[in-house]
């Protein structure tokens, strides 16, 4: 677990427009209608984006899953300020190593899975995929999106935040071979036109086996 605390050692903190123009934003929009009651927001960091989701009526309770303590006790408490109690009461958060996820099975009706794979070393990424499947409801969907292929990477980093990379045919063989249906895979280019701007954006549903 340390070779991930010792690079997710940051704490994000833009302001409210930020978060509510970033591509992230949009496609809960887009895909509002899959969220359902209970929804996870994997490597949450500070929770910015729990409580954007959390003004969604339809949904009653989310919560934010991350390795960092420093971002999750940023989020709960200067975070929290920023919303009505209406919203704020539907956010929890909880330390957790996304390989051992802190939560029983079939929990959640949907999981929101922003910028996260790209943090995982390939030999993790099985498990990191079965813990979203063993906390997923059956019929209940992953929201995903990361980098494509090697946008917003940094390999000058001294401890380079990204580690592993997709594009769609990657990105769907690994969620079949863990029991998902693919709906949707596909290069997003809605935030910039250049190869460096691109994301990779997906929709997963849990079958039954």
């Amino acid at each position: 677990m340390n070779e991930y605390l010792n690079k997710e050692n940051y704490v994000m903190n833009f302001d409210d427009s930020w978060y509510r123009e970033h591509l992230n934003s949009i496609i809960i929009n887009q895909y509002n209608n899959l969220l359902g009651k209970k929804c996870a927001v994997l490597g949450s960091n500070s929770g910015y984006q729990c409580f954007l989701i959390g003004e969604i009526k339809n949904v009653d309770e989310i919560i934010g899953f991350d390795i960092n303590q420093e971002a999750l006790n940023y989020g709960n408490v200067n975070i929290r300020k920023n919303f009505p109690e209406n919203v704020g009461n539907k956010v929890k958060f909880k330390f957790s190593n996304l390989k051992n996820i802190n939560c029983d099975d079939n929990y959640f009706d949907s999981i929101i899975d922003f910028h996260t794979l790209e943090h995982i070393y390939p030999e993790d990424l099985n498990q990191v995929i079965c813990e979203k499947y063993r906390i997923l409801k059956h019929g209940g969907h992953i929201i995903l999106s990361i980098p494509y292929e090697k946008a917003f990477h940094s390999p000058t980093e001294i401890v380079p935040q990204h580690v592993n990379f997709f594009n769609e045919t990657k990105l769907k063989k690994s969620f079949e071979l863990n029991k998902f249906e693919t709906i949707e895979c596909y290069k997003d280019d809605r935030i910039g036109n250049s190869p460096e701007s691109w994301c990779l954006t997906a929709i997963f549903k849990k079958v039954s086996t």
